[in-house]
Protein backbone atom coordinates (compact mmCIF):
# COMPACT_ATOMS: atom_id res chain seq x y z
CA UNK A 1 0.00 0.00 0.00
CA UNK A 2 1.10 3.57 -0.56
CA UNK A 3 -0.13 6.80 0.98
CA UNK A 4 -0.16 10.21 -0.70
CA UNK A 5 0.85 13.38 1.13
CA UNK A 6 -0.49 16.54 -0.48
CA UNK A 7 1.72 19.54 -1.11
CA UNK A 8 -0.06 22.54 0.43
CA UNK A 9 0.07 26.34 0.58
CA UNK A 10 1.38 26.18 4.16
CA UNK A 11 5.04 27.01 4.73
CA UNK A 12 7.30 24.18 5.92
CA UNK A 13 7.84 24.38 9.71
CA UNK A 14 11.63 24.41 9.30
CA UNK A 15 11.66 26.58 6.19
CA UNK A 16 14.61 26.19 3.84
CA UNK A 17 17.20 23.78 5.23
CA UNK A 18 19.87 21.69 3.54
CA UNK A 19 19.04 18.92 6.06
CA UNK A 20 20.71 15.63 5.07
CA UNK A 21 21.50 16.80 1.54
CA UNK A 22 24.62 18.78 2.35
CA UNK A 23 23.71 21.04 -0.59
CA UNK A 24 24.00 24.81 -0.10
CA UNK A 25 20.62 26.50 0.26
CA UNK A 26 19.76 28.96 -2.50
CA UNK A 27 19.91 32.56 -1.30
CA UNK A 28 18.03 33.92 -4.31
CA UNK A 29 14.55 32.43 -4.52
CA UNK A 30 13.92 29.12 -2.74
CA UNK A 31 10.45 27.83 -1.86
CA UNK A 32 9.14 25.51 0.86
CA UNK A 33 5.82 23.84 1.62
CA UNK A 34 4.29 21.49 4.15
CA UNK A 35 2.92 18.12 3.01
CA UNK A 36 -0.15 16.63 4.67
CA UNK A 37 -2.32 13.57 4.25
CA UNK A 38 -5.72 14.92 3.19
CA UNK A 39 -4.34 18.45 2.89
CA UNK A 40 -5.52 21.03 0.36
CA UNK A 41 -3.41 21.60 -2.73
CA UNK A 42 -1.84 25.00 -3.29
CA UNK A 43 -3.62 26.68 -6.21
CA UNK A 44 -1.22 29.59 -6.61
CA UNK A 45 2.03 29.70 -8.58
CA UNK A 46 5.45 30.19 -6.97
CA UNK A 47 8.64 31.34 -8.66
CA UNK A 48 11.84 29.48 -7.77
CA UNK A 49 15.08 31.19 -8.80
CA UNK A 50 18.64 29.83 -8.92
CA UNK A 51 21.67 32.11 -9.28
CA UNK A 52 24.16 31.69 -12.11
CA UNK A 53 26.84 29.11 -11.41
CA UNK A 54 29.52 31.80 -11.06
CA UNK A 55 27.78 32.71 -7.80
CA UNK A 56 27.26 29.16 -6.56
CA UNK A 57 30.80 27.87 -7.08
CA UNK A 58 29.58 25.83 -10.07
CA UNK A 59 27.51 23.78 -7.61
CA UNK A 60 23.77 23.13 -7.59
CA UNK A 61 21.77 24.76 -4.80
CA UNK A 62 18.92 23.34 -2.79
CA UNK A 63 15.87 25.33 -3.82
CA UNK A 64 12.63 23.42 -3.10
CA UNK A 65 11.75 21.94 0.30
CA UNK A 66 8.79 19.76 1.35
CA UNK A 67 8.23 18.89 5.01
CA UNK A 68 5.82 16.65 6.88
CA UNK A 69 4.61 17.12 10.42
CA UNK A 70 6.19 15.40 13.42
CA UNK A 71 5.31 11.83 14.42
CA UNK A 72 2.91 12.08 17.36
CA UNK A 73 2.75 8.42 18.42
CA UNK A 74 4.27 7.18 21.67
CA UNK A 75 6.49 4.62 19.94
CA UNK A 76 8.56 4.09 16.83
CA UNK A 77 7.04 3.68 13.37
CA UNK A 78 8.55 1.64 10.54
CA UNK A 79 8.13 2.50 6.85
CA UNK A 80 8.95 -0.61 4.78
CA UNK A 81 11.26 -0.79 1.77
CA UNK A 82 9.72 0.44 -1.45
CA UNK A 83 9.22 3.38 -3.77
CA UNK A 84 8.92 6.94 -2.48
CA UNK A 85 7.59 9.17 -5.27
CA UNK A 86 8.04 12.95 -5.45
CA UNK A 87 5.97 14.89 -8.00
CA UNK A 88 6.73 18.46 -9.05
CA UNK A 89 4.38 20.56 -11.19
CA UNK A 90 6.36 23.03 -13.30
CA UNK A 91 3.90 25.42 -14.92
CA UNK A 92 6.58 27.53 -16.60
CA UNK A 93 9.94 25.90 -17.29
CA UNK A 94 13.44 27.06 -18.24
CA UNK A 95 15.89 24.99 -20.26
CA UNK A 96 18.78 26.37 -18.19
CA UNK A 97 17.52 24.73 -15.00
CA UNK A 98 17.60 21.06 -14.07
CA UNK A 99 16.98 18.89 -11.02
CA UNK A 100 20.44 17.80 -9.95
CA UNK A 101 19.46 15.79 -6.86
CA UNK A 102 16.61 14.89 -4.53
CA UNK A 103 17.20 13.85 -0.93
CA UNK A 104 14.66 12.25 1.41
CA UNK A 105 15.69 13.04 4.96
CA UNK A 106 14.50 12.04 8.41
CA UNK A 107 14.84 14.99 10.78
CA UNK A 108 13.88 15.47 14.40
CA UNK A 109 11.42 17.98 15.81
CA UNK A 110 14.12 20.64 16.20
CA UNK A 111 15.17 20.32 12.55
CA UNK A 112 18.36 18.31 13.04
CA UNK A 113 18.88 15.79 10.19
CA UNK A 114 19.08 12.23 11.49
CA UNK A 115 19.19 10.05 8.39
CA UNK A 116 19.32 10.09 4.61
CA UNK A 117 16.45 7.79 3.61
CA UNK A 118 17.20 7.88 -0.13
CA UNK A 119 18.77 10.10 -2.77
CA UNK A 120 18.82 10.30 -6.57
CA UNK A 121 20.65 12.47 -9.10
CA UNK A 122 18.30 12.59 -12.10
CA UNK A 123 19.88 15.49 -14.07
CA UNK A 124 16.33 16.22 -15.26
CA UNK A 125 15.89 19.35 -17.38
CA UNK A 126 12.99 21.59 -16.35
CA UNK A 127 12.54 23.04 -19.83
CA UNK A 128 8.96 21.81 -20.26
CA UNK A 129 5.78 22.81 -18.48
CA UNK A 130 4.65 19.49 -17.02
CA UNK A 131 4.44 17.35 -13.90
CA UNK A 132 7.82 15.71 -13.27
CA UNK A 133 7.86 12.43 -11.35
CA UNK A 134 10.89 11.21 -9.42
CA UNK A 135 11.05 7.75 -7.80
CA UNK A 136 13.45 6.98 -4.96
CA UNK A 137 13.64 3.34 -3.90
CA UNK A 138 14.67 2.10 -0.46
CA UNK A 139 15.89 -1.41 0.22
CA UNK A 140 15.39 -1.49 3.97
CA UNK A 141 13.01 -0.34 6.67
CA UNK A 142 13.09 3.33 7.70
CA UNK A 143 12.28 3.81 11.38
CA UNK A 144 10.79 7.09 12.56
CA UNK A 145 10.81 7.89 16.28
CA UNK A 146 8.42 10.29 18.08
CA UNK A 147 8.97 13.85 16.88
CA UNK A 148 10.62 12.82 13.60
CA UNK A 149 9.43 14.15 10.25
CA UNK A 150 10.09 13.61 6.56
CA UNK A 151 11.98 16.41 4.79
CA UNK A 152 12.44 16.45 1.01
CA UNK A 153 15.23 18.56 -0.52
CA UNK A 154 15.14 19.22 -4.29
CA UNK A 155 18.36 20.76 -5.62
CA UNK A 156 18.54 22.63 -8.90
CA UNK A 157 21.44 23.47 -11.21
CA UNK A 158 21.64 26.56 -13.43
CA UNK A 159 23.56 26.23 -16.71
CA UNK A 160 24.03 30.01 -16.97
CA UNK A 161 27.27 31.57 -15.72
CA UNK A 162 25.93 34.83 -14.34
CA UNK A 163 22.20 35.13 -15.01
CA UNK A 164 19.76 33.89 -12.41
CA UNK A 165 17.10 31.64 -13.93
CA UNK A 166 13.62 30.78 -12.69
CA UNK A 167 10.88 28.22 -13.01
CA UNK A 168 7.31 28.63 -11.85
CA UNK A 169 5.92 25.75 -9.80
CA UNK A 170 2.51 24.97 -8.37
CA UNK A 171 2.50 22.91 -5.19
CA UNK A 172 -0.57 20.86 -6.08
CA UNK A 173 1.05 17.43 -6.38
CA UNK A 174 1.75 14.64 -3.87
CA UNK A 175 4.62 12.78 -2.25
CA UNK A 176 3.83 9.05 -2.14
CA UNK A 177 5.21 6.89 0.67
CA UNK A 178 5.24 3.05 0.81
CA UNK A 179 3.26 2.51 4.03
CA UNK A 180 1.86 -0.97 4.69
CA UNK A 181 -1.89 -1.44 4.94
CA UNK A 182 -1.52 -2.61 8.56
CA UNK A 183 -0.04 0.79 9.42
CA UNK A 184 -2.46 2.89 7.42
CA UNK A 185 -4.53 4.62 10.09
CA UNK A 186 -4.46 8.40 9.99
CA UNK A 187 -2.94 8.54 13.47
CA UNK A 188 0.02 6.39 12.44
CA UNK A 189 0.51 8.23 9.18
CA UNK A 190 1.18 11.50 10.98
CA UNK A 191 4.83 10.50 10.62
CA UNK A 192 4.61 12.50 7.41
CA UNK A 193 1.53 14.66 7.48
CA UNK A 194 -1.71 15.67 9.07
Amino acid sequence: MAVDYQQTATAAPHGNASACSGVTVSTVGPANRQIEEGGSADTSDTTVTVAGYAFTGSSPTSAIFLEGEALTLAGNFDVPAGDWVVNLNVVSGDSNLSVSSIHLCRMNTTGIPLQTIATISPAQSLASSQVYTFTLTTAGVTTFTPGDRLYVVISLANAQLVSGKSVTVRFDQVVTVPIEASNSSAAVRRVLGD
